[in-house]
Parts: C-alpha cells; sequence; structure tokens
C-alpha cells in the first residue's frame, strides 16, 4: 500500500510568494485617497520601495502597509535607509494609522479595492510585481497534480487575489483549500479546525510560516500539540527570530531547498 501524503498548511506571503513590491505599489496608490496631494502618481519612489522592503517584516495584514509607508515616506530617503523592523518602528507606523482617523475596515477596503483596481486595469503589471520564490511553482504544480486534499493555504491575504497568482501560474488551487482574511478567522483558529481528521488518518502535518508570532501562537495551543512548525527563514523572518526559532523546542528552521522537499508527493 502507498504511503499517504502528509497534510501541508502553508503561509502565502513570505513562503511561497513575494510581494513586498507590489504590497508597497498597492499601498502607494491606495495612500492617495488617504493622504491626497502628498502622493501623486502611480510609481512610488523606487527608495521608498526600498525601505518598505526593509520594515516588511512588520506586516501582519496588508492594510497595515499604509501605515509602515507612511512612515518611511516621513523619514525621508536619507533616513529611511536607516529603519530596521524592530517594535519602536511597528509602533509608530500603528500610531499614523490610528491619526488617519479611519478604521480597519475602511482601511482593508481601501487596500482591497486598490489591489482590485490595479488587477483588472493591467493585470500583467500586476503579476510582474509579485515573484514566487525560486522552484516553489513546478514543486507546488506536481504535489497539487499528485494529492490535492494534502494542502492548505492558509493566508491573511483575500482569497481571491490568492487565487488570481495562482492560476496564472498554472496551480490549480480549489477555492476550499484557500483560507484568507475574508474569514475574519486566524489561523490558529484555522489550524484547530482543520488539523483534527488529518491526526485520525496517521498523516503527520506540517505548517510552515515565515511569521514567529504566528508560530509561537499555534504552539500555544495543547490541541494541535502533533503539529509540525517550521519558521521559513527565506521570507520575511527577521535574524532575531530565526535566532529564537533556532532554540525553540516545538520550531524547526526550514531553508527554502529543505521547503521543496517537503512538497514533494508521496510516490
Amino acid at each position: 500500500m502507498p504511503n499517504r501524503p502528509s497534510i501541508l498548511f502553508l503561509d502565502f506571503d513570505g513562503v511561497l510568494l513575494d510581494s513586498a513590491d507590489e504590497t508597497a505599489t498597492t499601498a502607494w496608490r491606495g495612500g492617495r485617497r488617504i493622504w491626497p496631494g502628498e502622493w501623486t502618481g502611480d510609481a512610488a519612489p523606487r527608495w521608498l520601495i526600498l525601505a518598505f522592503r526593509r520594515l516588511r517584516p512588520l506586516l501582519h495584514t496588508g492594510y497595515e502597509a499604509f501605515g509602515l509607508l507612511r512612515l518611511a515616506w516621513m523619514k525621508g530617503e536619507k533616513m529611511s535607509s536607516r529603519l530596521e523592523p524592530d517594535p519602536d518602528n511597528q509602533r509608530q507606523a500603528a500610531e499614523l494609522l490610528r491619526e488617519t482617523g479611519l478604521s480597519r475596515e475602511r482601511l482593508t477596503e481601501i487596500f482591497g479595492s486598490t489591489r482590485d483596481c490595479w488587477l483588472q486595469l493591467d493585470f500583467d503589471g500586476w503579476m510582474n510585481a509579485n515573484r514566487f520564490y525560486p522552484g516553489v511553482v513546478a514543486a507546488l504544480r506536481r504535489r497539487l497534480q499528485h494529492s490535492p486534499e494534502s494542502l492548505y493555504i492558509l493566508t491573511t491575504k483575500q482569497q481571491r487575489f490568492v487565487l488570481a497568482l495562482a492560476s496564472r501560474c498554472g496551480l490549480a488551487l480549489h477555492p476550499s483549500r484557500v483560507f484568507g482574511l475574508d474569514t475574519g478567522k486566524s489561523k490558529r483558529q484555522h489550524l484547530s479546525e482543520l488539523c483534527p481528521e488529518p491526526r485520525q488518518s496517521g498523516q503527520s502535518m506540517h505548517f510552515v510560516e515565515d511569521r514567529l508570532p504566528t508560530l509561537l501562537e499555534v504552539g500555544e495551543d495543547e490541541n494541535l500539540g502533533e503539529l509540525q512548525l517550521h519558521l521559513a527563514e527565506w521570507g520575511y523572518a527577521t535574524g532575531e527570530h530565526i535566532g529564537q526559532a533556532t532554540r525553540h523546542p516545538r520550531i524547526d528552521r526550514m531553508s527554502l531547498p529543505r521547503f521543496i522537499e517537503l512538497l514533494a508527493p508521496v510516490s
């Protein structure tokens, strides 16, 4: 009897996809509605995109990019090159969002509708601003052809954007396997709901994520004790978080080559 494939729960941005440039550009375009007259033109200055990349590890949900990009903008080109993804900058970015007077829901709507507009008017440009990490698409395609039921995507990205990116690359992700921001649930909640069935079948379960706080939260759930936790060190994880993961008894530091191996279907 052939071996049953392991069950994989995968984050999207920072594990499968590098979306930093697209996220920064969407934040810039949406930010023109929040700070009209200050931000003009479709393209953010290149120095600002690079500054956002430095702060990207602080991002949890898309709309927070407004605050991070605004922080870099206010620091200016010279000072922004010194920005680091530390708690102080995270607090400053959050305060800049509070100062807008806009709710989380409204900021999320602005971010999502801005991305929708870009996708509809310039699909190729939007696609080209995203890139899958090397080897990921081919490995995912093989996995999905062999055992599509063994893979779930858990992301703070809205589901429709994940499906659009996957479809363009020939990845047959079924909507029922993609749990995005739209659900209103945390990754821990999704894992609690999805894990019992694989556990009963005797299959190993893996959660691959590039955000250490998320892994720590999942690791505290006693009901998820059989879930193997992996920190993607090729994504947006900081050096500090990679060091913490190395010392954590439950969290495995995973390289991109090892991740490609994990994706390989069981023969």
